[in-house]
């Protein structure tokens, strides 16, 4: 009644979907690419996801190689190396998921960081490859710069925090007032900051201007009287940073020991311009009319 399937209606059945998947027009596989490209700088996390996407279009890629003598696998490569090497050595986008930068960074900020300003390291690369330590193309680092570095401790996990601290440094909290070398940072009010909980109620927090000892100005908030507005005199090592929350009374920095100083060499780069903010994540596109924040896009960060 019925017949069996053999071996060779099996190999054809394969090349019947094959050749299916490899007459899909080169096109398509371009514009797929490159709209993967422009997601992986959009997209933070998601790592599952991106994987299948890769594996699927290494996959049909190789196969309409094979099949057809079509060259698309080496333009795939070289979208790829392009996209590793502008992400590892010019700029690389970064999602604000906490609130420890507020007022100057909001949680669903989408940034892009320098990775030339600081040199490169190790951490400069794709998958943290160990190919050399320390920096090359050393650059300074100023106090007050807004950088992404990778927790020391944790080096698959990046932090984002302000650089108080510099090499030599002895810093100290006392009543919420930052000391930097014995001398206090002048602080004045600058006004109210509205925030909201995840529950959509509003309160308002008191914002301060402080005044760095290289003159740049930075603007923080002050919720009142925490554990860490009064800490011990920190001395700064060599080639490493102090950082700080512009949230001070809610961020997990230098002040804590499970952070501490910031060796130079785990700095990422400096945190340039948001290109994209919304009050909700960023696929939750169906939400955007009403969530983008207009007035944040294209922002420099300070």
């Amino acid at each position: 009644m019925f017949k069996k399937k053999d071996k060779k209606d099996k190999v054809n059945i394969f090349k019947y979907y094959l050749k299916k998947i490899t007459n899909i027009k080169p096109i398509f596989y371009y514009i797929s690419f490159v709209l993967f490209i422009a997601l992986t700088y959009i997209i933070d996390g998601f790592l599952e996801i991106k994987f299948i996407i890769i594996f699927i279009f290494v996959i049909t890629s190789i196969c309409s190689y094979f099949y057809k003598k079509q060259g698309f696998i080496k333009d795939f490569v070289l979208i790829i190396l392009f996209a590793l090497i502008f992400r590892s050595f010019i700029f690389e986008p970064f999602h604000i998921p906490s609130g420890s930068m507020k007022p100057n960074l909001l949680i669903h900020d989408y940034i892009i960081v320098s990775k030339s300003t600081y040199g490169y390291s190790k951490y400069s690369l794709p998958f943290g490859l160990n190919l050399f330590s320390d920096r090359i193309f050393k650059d300074k680092v100023e106090r007050g710069d807004v950088s992404v570095f990778k927790k020391p401790n944790e080096t698959n996990i990046n932090y984002i925090k302000r650089i108080i601290g510099l090499p030599g440094d002895k810093i100290q909290i006392i009543n919420g007032h930052i000391f930097i070398n014995n001398i206090k940072v002048k602080s004045k009010s600058g006004g109210y900051f509205k925030d909201k909980f995840k529950d959509s109620r509003v309160f308002t927090v008191k914002k301060n201007n402080e005044t760095l000892p290289n003159n740049k100005i930075i603007t923080v908030l002050d919720y009142g009287n925490f554990a860490a507005d009064n800490t011990e005199e920190y001395l700064v090592p060599e080639d490493h940073y102090f950082v700080m929350g512009d949230n001070r009374d809610n961020s997990k920095d230098s002040r804590f020991s499970d952070v501490g100083f910031i060796p130079y060499e785990n700095l990422v780069g400096e945190a340039k311009i948001i290109f994209f903010s919304a009050e909700h994540p960023f696929l939750q596109f169906w939400k955007w009319p009403f969530s983008i924040r207009f007035d944040r896009i294209f922002k420099l960060i300070k």
